[in-house]
């Protein structure tokens, strides 16, 4: 109550002193309790327009309204279906979609996965304080585009869906609640007004919407429906013929041709179902991850053959030869060494070291430009004395030594051999090396692998060899690797076949992957032109009587509103805060809160909060978990206010809380799932957990799950188990049974290999949920703290063995030919057919009756 008078009560004496047009919006909102539809304020429109004599006939009597007092009821909920097409925002993939339940969303992701893109995505829908701006991706190589994304919710039991394109608050998402890490001191410590404006308050806003729209009808009948005023064209995409149509939407548009358009038989809306479905399938085919690996595997072999060719071409014998022969010319030069020289005219015996003095000594010469010398009386190159006749004779021999012809022979002995030296000038051995192990990580290691490490071994010491023209360790290396050069050939050629054979499925893929994409298109295009062609009609028309009202008056003066406006802040003073008060201190008893008194003031007209411990403001107080369960209970109180029914969204509400703390939260959010629809983004998995624990598998508070995971600089990629505790083998056969029958009817093999493969993802899924949940009795499970202690006397251990030898090919099968999983080279090229498929899945299912027989 507000002076003794009802929010309601105070709106009917308002209106009773406006004119017939307004009192009939504030009587429309009343009774209905929501804003007013397009259509009924187009009716006030038509009731300004006969009022104010802007439009001949006689406007109808309104009455005074009555004062009922009637009890508020509850805005219709609120529920976010999915979010997809999402473009434009921070490095989040494209094509990523999330379907949320109706209760209880978990997105799971480590640090730096890509939660946040979508958390910030909801924060600026719901237009919330701690919202902030969306930058694309700042690595992107081309020119980054807005941010959009398609949103499919329902109200009540009507369901829409609407495209956002970065709009910071947008209907109905206004109404969502998020919380994150910043609010926490907003919650905690700052002054703060109200986001949520409870039913009864609601009702002013309504009505002032309602007027506020009758003067936007006279706004824009006046300006003749501006070009800017088109607000169709961003429902539909570029490329479509019904684009430039939309675009130029006015006076000169056709509406006959836009509602032949627009009129879509039963087999066009299932046609455009399985383009869908074949779409999907198509671009998550893997062919191009197949394609990528077996050309890495052709370049590989291509390396490796020119290496085994290097090898193979190396003449062993000649440089053997080779070497023979400078042996023997460097012993015969030693030998007429101590046969030209005494010992006693030396300084010591004639052996290398001496050998290599005197050539010294003649580089010396050559680099003084002593020509000609020795001569008698010359000063000696090693003692700088002079020459006599038998020191100048002496010196000339060592000259003559030097030069002779078995010094000669040497050298050209030394050239022929380094001439045969095994050079790897085009071959890198540590690039083959690399490749070499990255061929031992195969799941099956070709034999010719080890035989090449070998090989290669044996190289590196083959190469130091002839570089230091010693004598080989491997004199058989040459025919060793021409026999080896025959296998790495002929794997190579296998290799460039399979790349080729998936180059051509890639592009076959690719251009059937076009060709529905222009089809669906054309029919995404028409169905949404279906879905509004009723207001595109009507805009047309409007178009064309601009003429007609261009001298319509502009404007509404704006003292209608004033005493509105006005009695709203009054009302919410007393309403809104008496209401946040009972609500924060439950929420603060369920969270185990700290008590701390709570103050509310009225600044500038608006009702506000505030928090204190002592005289302190709480965080000089309290600690970090202690702030954050504070927060939770402020912004829960806030969310509750009314009878509003809308998501509530969490972003990692549990950081810096200890397990006890992180257990209650996790169970009041479940509690709040029973009434809300909730989404909890969080990158701790016991947190997760806890929450997958205390919902419970049952369908009646089943919960979604989700992984959100990265690719290097791709973010955001959507897991494709969503509800790892809720979908048993029966749920899987039933998404198999409908992959199974589109496999059947189609018609090109790209299209079939595609859907075969995601129908091989969902028995995998399969395998595993009989597993855990039948074979294992759940005593173990995926995403859940405990062991459940009673379910291993419901074992059947004398089965186990039997089941295990049957089902583990079939899941291996499954790896294999699900897209996105590693496989062998030599399967790259390989793609499952439909009756093996089928035979799998019966095997599968015969294998499940057996062991669950009685």
């Amino acid at each position: 109550m507000v002076g003794g008078a009802t929010p309601r009560q105070l709106l009917v004496g308002w209106a009773n002193e406006q004119d017939a047009w307004v009192r009939h919006i504030a009587a429309n909102v009343l009774a209905a309790k929501q804003p007013l539809s397009k259509d009924e304020i187009a009716a006030a429109y038509e009731e300004f327009l006969l009022e104010k004599g802007l439009k001949a006939g006689e406007a109808p009597g309104v009455p005074l309204l009555e004062d009922l007092d009637e009890t508020a009821q509850s805005e219709e909920r609120l529920e976010i279906a999915s979010l997809s097409q999402i473009e434009g925002v921070n490095a989040l993939a494209v094509g990523q979609s999330i379907e949320f339940d109706p209760g209880l969303t978990i997105l799971f992701g480590e640090n730096g996965s890509g939660k946040t893109g979508y958390a910030r995505i909801l924060k600026r829908m719901a237009a919330v304080r701690t919202a902030e701006e969306i930058l694309p991706d700042v690595n992107a190589s081309q020119t980054p585009v807005g941010p959009t994304a398609t949103v499919s919710y329902k109200v009540g039991t009507v369901k829409d869906d609407v495209r956002w394109q970065n709009e910071a608050g947008l209907a109905p998402f206004t109404r969502m609640s998020v919380f994150d890490a910043p609010c926490v001191t907003i919650h905690v410590d700052s002054e703060l007004n109200y986001v949520y404006v409870p039913v009864e308050l609601a009702l002013f806003s309504h009505i002032q919407e309602a007027v506020r729209g009758v003067q936007q009808l006279v706004e824009e009948e006046a300006t003749a429906l501006r070009p800017t005023g088109n607000h169709f064209p961003p429902r539909f995409t570029r490329g479509s013929a019904i684009y430039p149509l939309i675009e130029t939407l006015g006076a000169a548009t056709d509406s006959a041709q836009l509602e032949a358009l627009g009129s879509l038989a039963d087999e066009d809306l299932a046609r455009h179902g399985e383009l869908e479905v074949e779409i999907s399938a198509l671009k998550g085919s893997g062919v191009a991850a197949q394609h990528t690996a077996a050309k890495e595997m052709e370049s590989r072999l291509g390396r490796l053959v020119d290496f085994v060719e290097l090898l193979s071409n190396f003449n062993v014998e000649a440089y053997s030869t080779a070497l023979e022969a400078l042996e023997r010319n460097r012993e015969a030069r030693r030998k007429a060494r101590d046969e030209l020289f005494a010992q006693d005219e030396l300084a010591g015996p004639a052996d290398d070291e001496w050998q290599e003095f005197v050539s010294q000594a003649e580089h010396y010469r050559e680099h003084l430009g002593l020509d000609p010398y020795p001569v008698a009386g010359a000063k000696c190159l090693y003692c700088r004395q002079p020459l006599g006749d038998a020191a100048a004779a002496l010196v000339q021999r060592y000259r003559n030594f030097i030069d002779d012809t078995l010094a000669s022979q040497v050298a050209a002995s030394e050239r022929a051999a380094q001439g045969l030296i095994l050079k790897p000038e085009s071959v890198s051995l540590a690039v083959v090396r690399n490749d070499l192990a990255a061929l031992q990580n195969l799941d099956h290691v070709p034999t010719y692998v080890t035989e090449t490490l070998t090989l290669l071994d044996q190289a590196e010491t083959t190469i130091a060899a002839t570089t230091k023209l010693v004598p080989l360790l491997f004199n058989n290396i040459a025919s060793v690797a021409s026999a080896l050069r025959t296998v790495v050939t002929d794997a190579r050629k296998k290799a460039a076949e399979a790349a080729r054979s998936l180059g051509e499925q890639q592009l076959n893929s690719a251009e059937a992957l076009r060709v529905r994409q222009l089809e669906f298109l054309e029919l995404d295009a028409r169905k949404s032109l279906s879905q509004i062609l009723p207001q595109v009609v009507s805009h047309v028309r409007a178009a064309k009587r601009a003429d007609q009202l261009s001298g319509l008056v502009k404007g509404l003066s704006q003292p209608v509103l004033r005493r509105l406006t006005e009695l709203s802040k009054i009302a919410s003073e007393d309403l809104v805060n008496r209401d946040f008060e009972r609500l924060f201190k439950e929420e603060c008893v369920q969270l185990r809160a700290p008590d701390v008194g709570l103050e509310f003031q009225g600044r500038r007209g608006k009702a506000e909060r505030k928090k204190a411990v002592a005289r302190y403001k709480p965080s000089a107080i309290l600690s970090e978990g202690e702030q954050k369960v504070l927060a939770l209970a402020d912004f829960l109180a806030e969310g509750r206010m009314g009878t509003a029914n809308a998501p509530i969204i969490f972003d990692d509400p549990v950081t810096s809380l200890d397990y006890k703390r992180m257990g209650e939260v996790a169970s009041r959010i479940c509690v709040l799932a029973d009434t809300h629809q909730v989404v909890v983004l969080t990158h701790n998995i016991m947190f997760a957990s806890t929450l997958l624990g205390i919902r419970g598998g049952g369908k009646k508070h089943r919960a979604k799950f989700y992984e959100i995971r990265d690719d290097g600089p791709t973010k955001g990629i959507v897991g494709l188990a969503s509800e790892p505790r809720s979908d048993t083998p029966a749920d899987f056969e039933k998404k198999i049974n409908v992959l199974l029958e589109k496999t059947r009817k189609a018609d090109e093999t790209v299209v079939r290999d595609a859907l075969l493969g995601g129908a091989y993802g969902l028995l995998r899924s399969w395998c595993e949920a009989f597993v855990e949940q039948e074979m294992l009795q759940s005593v173990s499970q995926r995403y859940r703290v405990n062991i459940m202690m009673n379910g291993l006397a419901k074992i059947r251990a004398d089965r186990l063995a039997a089941a295990t030898a049957g089902l583990t090919p079939i899941f291996d099968r499954c790896s294999r030919f699900m897209p996105g999983h590693s496989q062998p080279t030599e399967q790259l090229n390989v793609q499952p057919n439909l009756s093996e498929f089928e035979g799998d899945f019966a095997a599968a299912k015969e294998i499940r009756t057996q062991y669950l027989a009685d």
